[in-house]
């Protein structure tokens, strides 16, 4: 019977032998490998889970801040007042017939009402609660709230100063304007586009206040990082050039007003067309000049 040679096995079988306490701590070490392998594939399938939630809780938060923004530049304090003074009267009437009253007694009841409430501004009124029930409140939330979500908390004083622009509440809403730009500039920097509405929109109040000193180097500012990081022909450049050539022409410098009009105009021609409404305003402004 010829002699075949030693088999895997029993060469193996030999060599752990010969090599009992280094087979035992490879062993080991391929054994402390696999768990540490197993052990970081579980942490990194729970920082991606973690990472996701997080992502997914921003972009919620994010959300909610865009649909109250939304609802907070639509307030409209003279629909709000005319809306008070009919529910009062309505609430008025409906008392007196449920307290028998007749519908002569009523409509008096109606006609010394209006007599009484015929001074009260109710524009002011609405204004009064939307100050203080609504915006003050938002910005008290703010203060308690938001104070680690910075990004957040310039997104919301940003549209808070806005509202209180267009309501004509312009101390207040410079307070919120100017601090939305100083935190977009220290967290986002003077390129980003939250800061670069920010400081046309703190822009805009210094000109609705008449502070046309102040507005012209924020509108600058703002139309020269736009050109450089957007490009000449983007709209938000655009919207910058336009409200820079009616600054100027509200201050009769018609000559330096005149240029930009017409640079606008064109551009936004040929970039949006003909009866885009930015063209619209662009040809309505030529005109004003």
């Amino acid at each position: 019977m010829l002699a075949s040679p030693p088999s895997t096995a029993y060469r193996a079988k030999k060599f752990v032998k010969r090599h009992t306490w280094g087979v035992a701590a490879a062993a080991v070490g391929v054994l402390v490998l696999i768990a540490f392998a197993a052990t970081m594939a579980v942490q990194a399938k729970r920082i991606a889970v973690e990472r996701d939630l997080a992502e997914q809780a921003q972009a919620d938060l994010e959300s909610v801040v865009e649909f109250q923004a939304g609802m907070l530049s639509e307030t409209d304090p003279e629909a709000m007042g005319r809306r008070l003074m009919d529910d009062l009267s309505d609430r008025v009437a409906e008392a007196h017939r449920a307290g028998g009253s007749s519908e002569a007694q009523v409509a008096s009841s109606l006609s010394t009402l209006d007599a009484l409430v015929r001074g009260v501004n109710a524009t002011d009124l609405a204004l009064g609660l939307v100050d203080e029930d609504i915006l003050g409140r938002a910005v008290a939330t703010l203060d308690e709230k938001f104070g680690d979500q910075s990004v957040i908390d310039a997104r919301l004083r940003r549209t808070i100063g806005e509202t209180y622009r267009k309501l004509g509440r312009y101390e207040r809403a410079e307070t919120q304007l100017e601090a939305a730009l100083a935190t977009c500039k220290r967290v986002l920097g003077d390129d980003h586009p939250d800061t670069l509405q920010s400081s046309s929109n703190l822009a805009i109040l210094y000109w609705n206040q008449g502070r046309y000193a102040d507005a012209e180097p924020l509108f600058l500012a703002t139309l020269a990082t736009r050109k450089r990081v957007l490009g000449d022909d983007h709209p938000d450049t655009l919207k910058s050039s336009n409200n820079l050539a009616i600054l100027y022409n509200d201050q009769g410098r018609y000559g330096e007003a005149e240029p930009l009009h017409l640079e606008t105009l064109a551009t936004r021609k040929r970039v949006l067309g003909d009866d885009h409404p930015d063209t619209f305003k662009s040809r309505n402004n030529l005109a004003s000049l």
